[in-house]
């Protein structure tokens, strides 16, 4: 009670249909979308105007204009220690803009933990557990074994061992589930959570499909419902049918029609595709998150600052291989790597070489 609610709206599912459940509850609210400084969101944001439009809310863009900074990475550094990477620094300007605009007495709602309404099963067969491995890395991973190995000296054998070793320890014994428990366990509360964490360090956020009673209830619901979006249609329609009828994003057109199915057939097909070629070693053309980072950059001449002032960090990373490797590391790999050595300097050597370089630009 007092506070002003406020919706991160973006042109997918999940938020708009926290916004419609606000809406259909009689709770006004007021919708904000981001445009970083990469303008990576800028359908999204276009479609979340449309939806604001169709629930009768004030709808604002929150742009940032400028790169990241050193002082965004710090940021993200001492509010979440690493375990929210600098890859999230274009969140700072947009959190303390929200605060700018709206002050701190709110409540921020988000459309995390939406995956439960949906069928997220493997889009293959899993036999056994090497292919469940398989999957799961294809899937998820972030760095190719080959240059965690490099870095980490630590066998691509001893990886994925204890990733299986993990993954068979959860109790389902369908593996098409145990890849569902991955999913929801390790990448939605133990990756995701930690971004709501970093929200509430600005102000009150809160994300209503982790609602315990919703939760429970959701994962009960047959998977052959979830299927092609057809529950979260039905969920949809009956929250509003207006904001249902706005197109998505990444479908160019509404849940429920044709096109949308067909798009989402396509994601299907592809991802099945690319698991497979990933699976079996394929060549595939590359589509990878762009190294926009040089050896003369910011953030590799920190790092470097990093490991020479800070032993701990050259004993567990082999950055070297870093450097003479750039071209072979994108731009997230590069910054998750960052996250660790940040960490890792901060509380072993107890300080953080990002000090000497808060206004400096960092791509």
């Amino acid at each position: 009670p007092g506070r002003q609610s406020i919706v991160g709206l973006s042109g997918g599912l999940d938020s708009r249909s926290v916004a419609a459940c606000l809406h259909k509850g009689y709770n006004p609210f007021k919708a904000t979308s981001r445009l970083s400084y990469f303008a990576t969101e800028k359908k999204d944001a276009a479609v979340a105007q449309e939806i604001a439009r169709s629930l009768q809310a004030e709808w604002f863009l929150v742009k940032s204009d400028n790169p990241p900074e050193g002082r965004d990475f710090l940021q993200i550094l001492k509010r979440k220690s690493g375990f929210n990477g600098v890859t999230m620094s274009f969140m700072v300007p947009y959190l303390e803009e929200i605060i700018k605009m709206f002050g701190r007495n709110i409540v921020y709602f988000t459309g995390d933990g939406g995956l439960h309404l949906k069928d997220i099963r493997p889009v293959k067969k899993l036999r056994n557990a090497k292919e469940l491995v398989d999957y799961t890395l294809a899937s998820y991973q972030v760095s190719p074994l080959k240059n965690v190995t490099a870095l980490t000296s630590v066998s691509e054998r001893d990886i994925i061992s204890e990733i299986e070793r993990h993954l068979l320890e959860y109790p389902e014994t369908d593996l098409r589930q145990k890849y569902v428990h991955f999913v929801l366990s390790e990448r939605c509360f133990k990756w995701l959570y930690e971004g709501e964490d970093r929200n509430r360090t600005y102000f009150w956020s809160t994300a209503p499909f982790h609602a315990t009673q919703l939760f429970h209830y959701a994962l009960n619901c047959p998977d052959q419902q979830k299927n092609l979006f057809r529950l979260y249609h039905q969920f949809l329609l009956l929250l509003s049918s207006d904001a249902s009828a706005v197109r998505h994003a990444k479908w160019d057109a509404p849940i429920g029609t044709v096109k949308a199915k067909l798009a989402v057939k396509k994601v299907i097909a592809r991802k099945k595709y690319k698991c497979l070629a990933k699976i079996y070693r394929l060549r595939l053309k590359k589509k990878n998150k762009k190294n926009i980072y040089t050896p003369e950059a910011i953030i590799i001449r920190c790092l470097e600052e990093q490991a020479a002032g800070c032993a701990i960090i050259k004993t567990l990373f082999n950055c070297d291989y870093l450097y003479r490797n750039m071209p072979e590391f994108n731009r997230v790999e590069i910054e998750n790597l960052f996250t660790l050595t940040s960490a890792i300097e901060l509380f072993e050597c107890g300080g953080s070489s990002l000090e000497k370089h808060v206004n400096d630009i960092f791509i």
